[in-house]
């Protein structure tokens, strides 16, 4: 199908939420003769209408009927919606999202006609299909949503409402299941150059907490980030086989979500809004984790989200591909054997020459779990940046940095500017800033590498770390008073070498 870029993509649903005659020129609508559907075989409903199995020009497909005289103009799911829903569907379309075919209006029914699936996530975990050891199958399925979500906000549209009733599987009969996202009612354009106000729908047990704690957000970027959050719901759907607080109202979900803020805050470190597996991959975990951050610009994107999964599922395939040799193999068979085989690099694909040879001889997993490093404080909630003597050292680094942009950017340069904005979490291994190996070898040699990433993040240099005191290491994510007074004393034998006194931080008034 043909991409078209996020402007034209824009600007067509907003012309065809306007008008009925373009709606049914953009979204193919056909005659009531074109498909044929049994009440009998009603595949489910919702608070939008049914969704019969039918038949569409004589091949099998999925058939919404939505009565649009049951929805009142000021719900989630009036005319402008569904034609925006309509606009999305033919515009937007890839491998990992439902395919759609035409509508039709009848009055005072409107049908979306689109492939048939097997049955919805939610369903497939319900029904004890999905079992809780098989991370192959898991990772297919999260792999799967992650890329049709790369593929919607590559489009510049937020979904609003990822969970596992909108995600839709085939061929659930085989090994390979097929996952795809479906319902797009309540999607929404996003423009980063123009600042809107939208409404916070969704599902309460899904929703990031910025859209539950406000009636209405900016409908930028912020909104691709709240997609960002509910997938991390998803992985625990998958993960622990049943649904994120289940049974709980949308006041409870907040009032959860609130108390495991206030446990971060107040013992410093990160509370997660659910328990999250032991026999979770590490892997998943660590996304999890970064899709739950409390500030929206700290989340991943589902770019570098679908790199780690990929990674993961490697894995997964090597596992189960030794798992027949052992047992093809002979009782004489040496277990070092099985280490050789899953170690086996399968080769990523990089930008040059040198980060080539940084990886040689590496596993994909290995070269993941480089760049994925555990913060330094244990967990500790990211802290602010130093006060004034890392002033003009932020104004640098928010200069060089990159500020990617989901809805405008292309798609080749996307992996990069994703993994540049993951921030805490994804290191350099180069030296990014002037005095950058002197600081580490120093940190090395007093005995303080683990605060190491914490002084990279902060760009301190040889001069600056001269100036630090109690307070800028307090800011930095340094609470431990010992730690505090040994660096400290460390900082103040440089000055001694040095014969250097720091500088006062007030200026005089005259």
């Amino acid at each position: 199908h043909q991409t078209y870029p996020p402007i034209l993509i824009h600007l067509i649903i907003k012309r065809v939420t306007e008008s009925a005659r373009l709606s049914a020129r953009v979204c193919n609508r056909v005659a009531r003769t074109e498909f044929t559907y049994e009440e009998k075989d009603k595949l489910g409903s919702g608070g939008f209408g049914n969704v019969y199995k039918g038949f569409y020009r004589g091949s099998q497909a999925a058939i919404k009927q939505v009565d649009e005289s049951l929805h009142p103009e000021d719900s989630a799911f009036d005319l402008t919606s569904l034609r925006r829903e309509l606009a999305v569907l033919s515009l937007v379309r890839g491998a990992f999202l439902l395919q759609y075919f035409a509508y039709c209006y009848d009055e005072p029914n409107y049908y979306i006609i689109t492939e048939l699936a097997d049955c919805s996530l939610k369903q497939y975990i319900k029904s004890g299909k999905l079992r809780a050891n098989d991370w192959q199958t898991k990772t297919s399925i999260a792999v799967a949503v992650a890329q049709g979500m790369v593929h919607l906000h590559n489009s510049g549209i937020a979904h609003r409402d990822l969970k596992t009733d909108n995600i839709l599987l085939m061929n659930t009969g085989n090994e390979n299941v097929i996952a795809k996202i479906a319902d797009f009612g309540i999607s929404r354009p996003v423009k980063s150059n123009v600042v809107s106000q939208t409404r916070s729908v969704g599902t309460s047990n899904y929703m990031a907490p910025e859209l539950l704690e406000n009636p209405e957000v900016e409908a930028g970027a912020q909104l691709l980030k709240a997609d960002v959050y509910s997938f991390g719901y998803l992985l625990w759907a998958l993960s622990a086989n049943q649904e994120p607080h289940q049974g709980q109202t949308c006041a409870l979900v907040l009032r959860s979500l609130e108390a495991s803020k206030k446990k971060s805050l107040f013992s410093g470190k990160y509370q997660t809004p659910l328990k999250i597996p032991n026999d979770c991959p590490k892997t998943w975990k660590k996304i999890m984790i970064s899709c739950w951050e409390y500030i929206p610009s700290r989340r991943p994107s589902f770019q570098l989200i679908v790199s780690l999964l990929l990674g993961e599922k490697a894995k997964h395939k090597m596992t189960m591909s030794c798992e027949g040799i052992n047992m093809t193999h002979s009782k004489k068979t040496k277990k070092s054997s099985v280490p050789e085989v899953i170690s086996k690099p399968s080769k990523f694909m990089h930008s040059s020459a040198e980060a080539a040879s940084r990886t040689k001889g590496m596993t994909d997993e290995e070269i993941l779990e480089q760049k994925l490093v555990k913060k330094p404080t244990d967990g500790k909630l990211p802290t602010g940046v130093l006060r004034s003597v890392t002033t003009s050292l932020k104004k640098k680094k928010q200069d060089k940095s990159f500020q990617a942009d989901p809805v405008t950017q292309a798609s080749e340069s996307t992996t990069e500017s994703s993994v540049s904005s993951f921030d805490n979490t994804i290191v350099s291994e180069s030296e990014t800033y002037k005095g950058q190996r002197a600081v580490t070898t120093w940190l090395a040699e007093n005995g303080f590498s683990k605060w190491t990433v914490l002084f990279i993040e902060h760009e301190i240099n040889m001069d600056s770390l001269q100036e630090l005191q109690k307070e800028d290491l307090h800011e930095m994510g340094i609470t431990k008073v010992g730690v505090k007074l040994n660096i400290l004393r460390a900082v103040r034998q440089i000055q001694k070498t040095n014969n250097t006194k720091p500088k006062h931080r007030k200026e005089r008034t005259n």
